[in-house]
């Protein structure tokens, strides 16, 4: 393992507040993060993909319609959401070996087969067996993969260099040959990668959005101080592929922003983009465009080339994307796009630029009020903490923190803010493990509420760090993890003697929050009381980890609450 490596490795450490001293299982964790990030752009936890202790893989993600799934129920929302499946595998396997060895690579399709197979033979993991429900149900929606089947990625590491040898090339794709007979995916890729590679999948990580693209017909729009500049013209698609993909491959993730998200092609809206398009209405479509806005920190241009950093479409997430996934019509480069672009570093204006573009929509007012002043708020709430042990970032804006000395594990998106709080506030664990949106739509006159603490949004995010550093440094079997929802709702109630839970907009609940940070910032008291909350998980009958359904069920939420009120 060269000295680059190395250092990459101590950083990445670092960043994720883990401390180990194996070789391989670190190496192994690099590759999955560096790996998995160029594939998924939004924020995921380690040990989401990490297999453990299974032999032959080290990683897989599977990514459902632009999501890295980690429960089924994750699944069966999304199709309902957008009325189809989109899906990729991930394979990643990584040898701290400085050469290629035919035999590891051979281990590791015959892995994937087994893993693919319709009874597997290698479930000795619980992150195995995990995967494998996940993989059953992602194929119990097979009806739905209107777009094709999903597509697979094989990802095999070693710290060596991958120098073409024929030998290995032939092995490879005679098992990749191998593969393609199983009719699972429309698309099979192989990615061999050596020390050169791995460092540019990590590299890539550190990096902030950014793009070039030229902007020969617009206008500038008189601005007031706290917007540096701003732009309003119309954009032919072959620029705009450079704003919103990768080298034309892939959507870049610079919707976060946009509070809609993609709604599918279902969508009546986007049903009617998409007839244009197909009629080949070209030179009408940028009538019948509302546009695109997009949002950056910075730019520079020369003459119409323009340069944007740290940029965010806000509004025109539908119209993106259903441009991109008809970009192969013949003829579309000819399209005009409405561009609005607004070059400012003030969180205030962004905001208000984003509730404005949206306001005209169908999402309630209350929603877009939630994810801008309340939010703003909160994240003031957790920058005002001083103690440095339990000092965490609430990120507002994906990506934030990219470029601050900030440790991962320390962020909290506003994503695990819903699903934490849900769970340990609202009594709601078997509604957290399940898409966030659908959490907050469930729950959205209970949460982000004009008059609630904030302490309860805090500690919620508190308590899952604490647990998580738990499982990460083995205090805690990580076969739990799935149930973490539950081991947080469990765990608020017995740190508090089983008192009822104030109202959350009472003076009450700081105290009450207050209580429980203590034992949280003292570790031998936080591994007890968790430990105890895991021994009420196992006796609720009807709760079974090595089952995931039984966790998404308010009868067997319920009858943990029951067992701990009989602890009265």
């Amino acid at each position: 393992m060269n000295t680059i490596i190395r250092n990459l490795i101590r950083d990445f450490l670092k960043s994720e507040e883990i401390e180990s001293s194996d070789d391989a299982k670190n190496f192994e964790n690099f590759c999955n993060f560096s790996i998995i990030s160029s594939e998924y752009k939004s924020d995921f936890s380690i040990e989401d993909i990490s297999m453990g202790s299974t032999q032959g893989i080290d990683g897989i993600a599977i990514i459902v319609n632009g999501n890295l799934i980690t429960t089924t129920e994750e699944i069966d929302d999304l199709v309902v959401r957008n009325n189809f499946l989109e899906a990729s595998f991930i394979f990643t396997q990584a040898k701290t070996s400085n050469s290629f060895d035919g035999a590891d690579i051979s281990n590791f399709f015959v892995s994937i087969s087994d893993f693919l197979s319709d009874e597997p033979k290698s479930t000795q993991s619980t992150e195995i067996k995990r995967a494998i429900t996940l993989k059953e149900k992602v194929w119990e929606h097979v009806s739905k993969m209107t777009k094709g089947k999903p597509i697979c990625k094989i990802y095999y590491v070693t710290t060596g260099t991958w120098q073409r040898d024929k030998s290995l090339e032939s092995r490879i794709n005679g098992h990749k040959s191998d593969l393609e007979k199983l009719s699972l995916f429309q698309k099979i890729e192989v990615f061999p990668c050596g020390a050169d590679e791995i460092q540019q999948y990590y590299l890539r990580t550190k990096r902030t959005t950014r793009c070039e693209f030229t902007f020969d017909k617009h206008i500038v729009l008189p601005v007031e101080e706290r917007v540096q500049e701003a732009y309003f013209g119309i954009v032919n698609f072959a620029e705009f592929k450079k704003i919103i993909s990768d080298d034309g491959d892939e959507i870049k993730d610079v919707f976060y922003e946009n509070v809609r998200a993609f709604l599918g092609e279902s969508n009546n809206v986007n049903k009617g983009i998409e007839a244009t398009l197909e009629n080949k209405e070209f030179d009408i479509f940028c009538l019948l465009n509302n546009g695109v806005t997009i949002v950056a920190n910075s730019k520079t241009n020369k003459g119409n080339k323009f340069f944007i950093e740290n940029y965010q479409i806000v509004n025109g997430c539908q119209t993106s994307h259903v441009l991109f996934n008809n970009k192969e019509i013949d003829g579309i480069n000819q399209i005009y796009i409405p561009l609005k672009l607004i070059i400012t570093d003030d969180e205030n204006i962004q905001n208000k630029i984003i509730i404005a573009t949206n306001n005209q929509t169908s999402i309630p007012k209350e929603q877009l009020e939630a994810f801008s002043k309340f939010q703003k708020d909160l994240e003031l709430y957790y920058q005002s903490e001083q103690n440095q042990r339990a000092k965490l970032f609430y990120e507002r804006r994906q990506k934030q923190y990219r470029d601050k000395d900030v440790s991962r594990p320390r962020i909290v998106t506003i994503r695990e803010q819903i699903k934490s709080f849900a769970a340990m506030f609202l009594d709601q664990p078997h509604t957290a493990s399940g898409y966030f949106s659908k959490v907050y739509n469930n729950n959205r006159e209970q949460m982000f509420i004009s008059g609630h603490k904030f302490y309860p949004y805090y500690i919620s995010s508190l308590t899952m760090y604490i647990l998580e550093s738990f499982f990460k440094t083995g205090k805690i079997d990580k076969k739990y993890r799935i149930a973490r929802y539950h081991i947080i709702m469990i765990f608020k109630t017995l740190s508090q003697k089983l008192k009822t839970t104030p109202s959350l907009g009472s003076k009450k609940i700081e105290d009450y929050c207050e209580e429980i940070k203590k034992i949280l910032l003292n570790t031998n008291k936080a591994l007890k009381y968790f430990k105890k909350s895991i021994e009420i998980l196992d006796s609720v009958p009807s709760i079974n980890i090595g089952d995931q359904k039984t966790l998404y069920t308010a009868e067997n939420t319920e009858a943990l609450k029951s067992k701990m009120i009989k602890l009265k």
